[in-house]
């Protein structure tokens, strides 16, 4: 009896053993799905959110981008204003010193105006004056 026991009990052992074998063998099989699957939705998200990353720096990028040609365009405008104002400036300058040269030759034409009137008058009154002295003399002549 103790040997059918015993045997009984190696068998029992076995299948014991062999159930144990098996339970570890379905709980590794599942530990391995697990791991799998947490590997997976890792993966996953890690390519998530290098997708989202790379797309921020695209757009980073075109915006960026657009800043500078729109930095560019605003500098070249402003250039171009600053280059037309210049150009302004000389035509203003040119402008102001033909000004100042017609400025000078109208007080040179006044100036000769005003000496040709001062002349004039100076004849006049030296042509009245001998007409005075002429006529003075002349009355004297009569009055004797």
């Amino acid at each position: 009896m103790k040997r059918i026991l015993i045997s009984l009990s190696d068998s029992e052992k076995e299948q014991k053993e062999e159930k144990i074998l098996k339970w570890l063998e379905e709980e590794n099989i599942q530990t391995e799905a697990l791991e799998n699957y947490v590997q997976t939705e890792i993966d996953d998200k890690l390519k998530t959110k290098e997708i989202e990353t790379d797309t921020k720096i695209k757009q980073t990028s075109k915006k960026m981008r657009l800043m500078a040609v729109v930095s560019l365009g605003v500098i070249l405008v402003l250039g171009g204003l600053a280059f037309f104002q210049m150009l302004e400036t000389d035509k203003q300058k040119e402008l102001l010193k033909e000004s100042q040269e017609e400025s000078k030759l109208h007080r040179q034409v006044v100036q000769q105006l005003q000496d040709s009137i001062i002349a004039r008058e100076m004849r006049h009154k030296a042509v009245i004056s001998k007409q005075l002295s002429d006529s003075t003399i002349t009355s004297k002549q009569i009055t004797q």
